[in-house]
């Protein structure tokens, strides 16, 4: 992930040093050159793996560290929206005609996708959108009984 993320840095290309004469000099750094084929092929296997219109944006990247950053940029929108649009269907979703069971496994289907991005919905939250729905949608003369437990 270093070469990714940034976390292993790119070395000087050159290195000063000091001659018998005590003149300095620039010379080239080793390191250089085995941190940038090894970044390279970081690089040409994260392209390789793209879709063609994910590589689009990132195919003039110089570095692995430079495609990435481009990426996470591109899909970090999509996932704020989606993550949006995800809260948008808890709060809405209706039972409807569905079963309670194809209900509930839609209803925590949004909650995974959610916690799967880093955006828990903690069980209150979720008991809130149900009985939300619930509510709004039953009459209270049709509920035999409403029982609500407090811990």
């Amino acid at each position: 992930m270093g070469f990714l993320d940034g976390t292993t840095p790119k070395p000087p290309k050159n290195l000063e040093a000091d001659q018998d004469d005590g003149k300095k000099v620039m010379i080239h750094n080793p390191e250089y050159s085995s941190w940038m084929k090894n970044d390279q092929q970081v690089l040409s296997y994260l392209l390789n793996s793209l879709s063609p219109e994910a590589l689009a944006p990132v195919a003039s990247a110089i570095t692995a560290a430079e495609a990435w950053g481009v990426l996470e940029k591109m899909f970090a929108a999509q996932s704020k929206a989606r993550v949006a649009n995800l809260r948008v269907l808890l709060s809405t979703t209706k039972k409807g005609n569905m079963s309670s069971a194809a209900y509930f496994t839609k209803m925590c289907s949004y909650k995974d996708e959610l916690a799967a991005v880093g955006k828990v919905v903690d069980d209150d939250e979720m008991i809130h959108f149900v009985l939300m729905d619930l509510i709004l949608t039953t009459t209270l003369l049709s509920l035999p009984c409403l029982v609500v437990t407090f811990p």
